[in-house]
């Protein structure tokens, strides 16, 4: 349901959903959803304090939890980093990798001639 307000642009209501998933996701996996909400939200501030703090506690790509970080760190701007985070993702094989070409989150780094590339090595693109 998260996702869904997310698209809808409702930000409160999204991070409150969000907020009753916590235990079933962990904490871990709950921070990084939490970061996507914000930063479609573009609460900058934080959302940078959010990255500072999965940094501090060191971080590996795993399934969404890579694909998230790659739409969160597209929507800041930093797209090597965002390229990075979907490269992690499809080394790791992340089964998610199969909704990145209709995910609409992923929007943020269509327009990088990056992401066409990336599509059509995963087998996704087109031509």
């Amino acid at each position: 349901m998260a996702m869904a307000y997310e698209q809808l642009g409702q930000f409160d209501t999204a991070l409150e959903e969000l907020h009753k998933t916590e235990e079933l996701w962990g904490a871990f996996e709950y921070r990084i959803e939490r970061g996507v909400i914000l930063s479609a939200a573009r609460s900058w501030r934080e959302v940078h304090s959010l990255l500072a703090e999965i940094g501090s506690r060191g971080y590996a790509a795993r399934d969404y939890t890579g694909l998230n970080m790659a739409i969160i760190l597209g929507r800041l701007g930093d797209f090597p980093a965002a390229f990075s985070q979907l490269n992690a993702s499809y080394q790791e094989r992340a089964s998610a990798l199969l909704y990145v070409n209709v995910d609409p989150r992923f929007d943020c780094l269509r327009r990088d001639q990056r992401f066409e590339s990336f599509l059509k090595r995963i087998g996704l693109g087109t031509g």
